[in-house]
């Protein structure tokens, strides 16, 4: 997969400083805190979306799909939250932000970082699929916990 001496180039790479490891962007951890709260404030989550345009274009597509759609689209983050429900505009927008992460600006990096994404994508899936047969977990938990499996590697 990654060749030994990459490898030791990154290490070294990230114990003199030189390489820091991505972090999820602070937008979507506030989208995340807010929609944790119990009592989410609509507006304040519409908000932090509308700050990413990328991030409000995904969530009204998504919004949109033929899996959310009612009798019309709609072009309102507001009403795109409603449409999908908090845990769904959470979901989002930790995915979002995570596969953000595996966009490396080293273009050599880029097919190793679609293949990581890949295996996140897959691997989240898979334990909210489990986690949806279970009682005692959380879906949501099981998708990020997938998702977040690698970081580091």
């Amino acid at each position: 997969m990654v060749s030994n001496r990459l490898f030791i180039h990154l290490f070294k790479d990230l114990e003199s400083g030189k390489l820091t490891l991505p972090a999820l962007p602070d937008i979507a951890i506030k989208i995340r805190s807010e929609l944790n709260r119990a009592e989410v404030d609509m507006k304040v989550v519409a908000d932090l979306i509308r700050i990413e345009p990328n991030l409000s274009t995904y969530i009204l597509k998504v919004a949109n799909s033929v899996h959310y759609k009612r009798i019309s689209k709609t072009s309102d983050i507001s009403n795109a939250i409603v449409r999908l429900g908090f845990l769904t505009t959470r979901n989002i927008s930790t995915t979002y932000a995570m596969r953000s992460l595996f966009r490396p600006k080293v273009k050599r990096l880029q097919p190793l970082m679609r293949e990581l994404w890949q295996n996140a994508a897959e691997l989240g899936a898979t334990t909210a699929v489990l986690a949806k047969r279970t009682t005692n977990f959380s879906l949501d938990e099981a998708l990020t916990a997938g998702l977040i499996q690698d970081i580091g590697v």
